[in-house]
């Protein structure tokens, strides 16, 4: 369930705040992932000027490293999009201005998991009853 977990960056966020950081101040970067893979440059330099790294580095690629064995089934895919939905709003919400990041939404839309679906209309009338606790 850690793996889960750790998934839910609203929570991250909300554990900011209680440890006295406000999330949206200067202390705070927040890097997506999927930018950083199209705009290396771009987003090195965003990282450098936050930590204050007077020399930038150059790095031109990123290397992921290995390939997944297996793809993940439709249902696998519903429920995760289910279970971590709301956590993601809220990341919306408090870091963007309720706008979502395009990346991320484009992942959605390329999936076939729209805005506003619920688990049950992503599902069907499939009889699987659900239960994550985490």
């Amino acid at each position: 369930m850690d793996t889960l977990r750790h998934g839910l960056y609203s929570a991250q966020l909300d554990a900011l705040r209680a440890g006295g950081i406000d999330p949206l101040g200067a202390r705070l970067l927040v890097v997506i992932s999927e930018q950083l893979q199209a705009s290396p440059a771009h987003e090195l330099s965003r990282i450098w000027r936050f930590l204050g790294v007077a020399s930038v580095p150059t790095i031109s690629t990123f290397d992921r490293k290995g390939e997944y064995k297996q793809t993940m089934s439709r249902w696998a895919e519903l429920v995760l999009y289910a279970y971590y939905r709301n956590s993601t709003q809220h990341v919306f919400a408090t870091l963007y201005d309720g706008q979502p990041i395009p990346e991320w939404e484009a992942f959605y839309q390329r999936r076939g998991l729209g805005k506003g679906a619920s688990i049950t209309q992503l599902l069907g009338n499939d009889p699987l009853r659900l239960t994550v606790t985490v």
